[in-house]
């Protein structure tokens, strides 16, 4: 049988953040799991399009803009490709999110947002002396 069903909260590691799935050619998921509230990632982006699906706890996701969401058991979030973003732990229970985003883990990019503000800095210093020199 091709078709495998997973019950997520025994297949959560409870002792790592990232628990994976699945994985194919086309497509991965994995469960995040937030032992703490309060717990945090940094803001960052994929290149490929993703969901997080709320299985457990409240998870806070913030946007560039300023704007803040809430997602509680039940809840999706949608997010395209190159879209920053930054979740955090906010319930007072454990958070387990179960992500999956398009094309192979192993192509996915990550993008920091502050690295990526720091090569900006960095590349704009450059062409700026070469303009003065």
């Amino acid at each position: 049988m091709a078709i495998q069903i997973v019950d997520l909260k025994k297949a959560v590691d409870r002792d790592v953040r990232r628990t994976d799935i699945w994985m194919t050619r086309r497509m991965h998921s994995w469960l995040l799991y937030f032992d703490e509230p309060g717990e945090d990632g940094k803001m960052h982006c994929h290149n490929n399009d993703e969901t997080f699906y709320c299985v457990q706890g409240e998870c806070t996701m913030s946007f560039l803009d300023g704007g803040k969401v809430v997602i509680k058991p039940g809840m999706l979030a949608v997010i395209p490709g190159d879209e920053f973003y930054h979740i955090a732990s906010t319930g007072t229970e454990p958070m387990m999110l179960l992500g999956n985003r398009s094309g192979v883990r192993q192509q996915d990019k990550k993008i920091n947002y502050d690295d990526k503000m720091r090569k900006r800095a960095e590349k704009a210093k450059k062409n700026r002396e070469k303009v003065t020199a």
